[in-house]
């Protein structure tokens, strides 16, 4: 969990050990539901895109030339006002955000404004939940407009406690957004919140420490298949299968399930099956594993058990446990 503050003691400036970033993939690295979107979605892992229209929104190797020397950033393109991405924090990771007085919490970021850039073009809000995780219904609480330019640069916005107020416990929301009417391209990277008297270096992360990070919110499965005819569903009934996924990363609430594909694909070693339905019939478990069922099959043999499989990378399952 992030910790308070940056310390100032006498004329040292300790910092503090562990994570201070409030934001997960800040730095755009994680992108496992793809690279390309054209409609209003959580593209980008933890970052919800949205845009009034003309909707593009796509990982970029365009980047700041920083320290951090940052892999990716995340392209948001679209005509209208409000165009960008907004990430949802939970309320156990704000747990230590001051909710009165002067101390500080900053917003920092990098952003390449590359169509309508100009005086006060982007505008930065920190919200909070009205109800604790849950997304539907927020509050702004601090609003701030940055000038911006077609290069790169880094922008602050600074808040407090008090401005936040005792609502920061139920979890926060951070957005960046196009302000102004018109087709808007912009790119951001590097974005940070965190308790602290003035902005610090963005605070990286081991790869497969973020990736976990943003597994609690989204996992992809894909290849299903565990192990040589190792089965992973048991039909239960000529038409139907069920199975159980025990989850290794478990997530921040029971995840809802999407089936992507044409239809899931089951062997028994010997005959294959494909399910005429797209989509997941019901499920039932927790943030740790889940029961699973699907229907659509045609010739299974009751109580038989089988694997699922995917063909090609077109087949797998979501689940998502976003705010």
């Amino acid at each position: 969990m992030p910790l308070s503050k940056i310390q100032t003691i006498g004329n040292q400036v300790i910092p503090n050990l562990g994570r201070r970033n409030l934001v997960i993939n800040g730095s755009m690295t994680n992108w496992q539901r793809g690279t390309s979107f054209s409609t209003n979605v959580y593209g980008c892992d933890r970052w919800k895109f949205y845009a009034p229209g003309s909707h593009a929104n796509t990982r970029s190797t365009d980047t700041p030339d920083s320290p951090n020397n940052f892999k990716y950033s995340n392209s948001c393109g679209g005509s209208g006002d409000a165009t960008g991405i907004t990430q949802f924090i939970e309320s156990g990771n704000c747990v230590h955000v001051p909710t009165s007085g002067s101390t500080k919490v900053i917003l920092s970021f990098y952003l390449k404004h590359t169509t309508n850039s100009g005086t006060a073009k982007i505008t930065s809000v920190v919200g909070t939940m009205n109800v604790a995780d849950t997304s539907g219904a927020t509050t702004n609480r601090s609003t701030q407009n940055h000038n911006t330019t077609t290069s790169w640069a880094r922008y602050t916005h600074e808040m407090s406690g008090a401005d936040l107020t005792a609502a920061a416990t139920n979890g926060l929301q951070v957005t960046i957004k196009h302000n102004g009417s018109g087709t808007t391209l912009f790119l951001v990277t590097g974005v940070q919140l965190e308790i602290a008297e003035a902005a610090t270096d963005y605070e990286r992360q081991l790869g497969k420490d973020e990736l976990e990070d943003c597994k609690r919110y989204f996992q992809r499965i894909s290849g299903l298949r565990q192990g040589a005819y190792s089965p992973c569903m048991i039909a239960y009934s000529t038409s139907a299968v069920q199975g159980t996924l025990h989850l290794q990363n478990p997530m921040f609430s029971t995840p809802s399930i999407t089936l992507e594909g044409a239809g899931m694909k089951v062997e028994d070693g010997g005959n294959a099956y494909t399910s005429t339905s797209t989509a997941v019939s019901g499920q039932k478990g927790s943030e740790n594993h889940l029961n699973w069922w699907i229907g659509g099959f045609s010739g299974l043999t009751d109580n038989n058990a089988y694997y699922a499989y995917g063909d090609d990378a077109n087949h797998y399952i979501d689940l998502s446990a976003e705010l």
